[in-house]
């Protein structure tokens, strides 16, 4: 539509903060963005990670002395508060959007929902957002987790001439099991989770992706009538490093098509 012709777009996934991770750090990615004015901003999920295996406890350097209390499920409380209030450094027109990832479903997903309401941020779980601007309409849809939520299509926006319909999804497997619906309704989908391969071998490439269809590893593709961005995002899990992998924030701006 033509009234949301150079929207933009913030967007932020896995950022993961924790032990490994120093909050200036995630800090500077919020400012960085705000700093581009997004008339929107959208959390991709997994906001923490609070290692529970044994190989992933004392493995690096503890960059973050704040959330070192490895066993205390608080520190998902407290790092959901730090998330929202990074987020409220990004002034938007149209709001802040979020959904939940694999960590936040493992960990108090409903202090997330109650901690991101209290900053403003609506979180998106098998929900519908729709924003009225100069006659065209801007949808979010955002889904449960992929992995360990139960990702629903129930009242997603159907494509009309006027609108413009965006899926928020932290698992690009999302996409691929609702394809026909994805491809029949969304015009943009944006996914994290695989962390680009977050390690990224010479000659050898990602160790993972963590995903089964690897159409959606990394990036924008273009899949017939719509468009699907998987950014690496911020932080780390398991092995607290990144290696041929750097951190992204996205920032995207529509484009109308004449």
């Amino acid at each position: 539509p033509a009234a949301l012709n150079n929207l933009t777009i913030g967007f932020i996934s896995d950022i993961h903060l924790g032990m490994y991770l120093p909050s200036n750090f995630v800090k500077e990615a919020f400012e960085k963005l705000a700093a581009f004015k997004p008339d929107l901003l959208l959390l991709g999920g997994d906001y923490h990670w609070i290692p529970e295996k044994a190989v992933s406890k004392r493995i690096g350097p503890i960059r973050n002395e704040k959330y070192s209390a490895l066993l205390d499920r608080m520190l998902a409380d407290k790092i959901y508060e730090e998330i929202a209030n990074f987020a409220d450094l990004v002034s938007t027109r149209f709001g802040v959007y979020a959904v939940l990832g694999n960590h936040d479903r493992w960990i108090k997903p409903y202090a997330c929902r109650r901690i991101f309401a209290e900053h403003g941020i609506k979180l998106l779980v098998n929900e519908r957002n729709d924003i009225e601007f100069d006659g065209a309409a801007l949808s979010i849809y955002g889904t449960d987790d992929y992995l360990n939520g139960v990702p629903r299509f129930t009242d997603y926006p159907k494509r009309a001439k006027n609108s413009f319909n965006i899926l928020l999804t932290h698992n690009p497997d999302t996409v691929s099991d609702a394809y026909d619906i994805v491809r029949g309704n969304f015009d943009l989908t944006l996914s994290g989770h695989t962390h680009g391969g977050q390690m990224k071998l010479p000659a050898i490439g990602a160790i993972t992706y963590n995903i089964r269809d690897r159409r959606f590893a990394e990036g924008l593709r273009r899949e017939d009538s719509f468009a699907a961005i998987t950014t690496r995002g911020l932080g780390v899990v398991e092995l607290p490093w990144r290696i041929n992998c750097r951190p992204e924030i996205s920032l995207i701006t529509l484009t109308r098509r004449v």
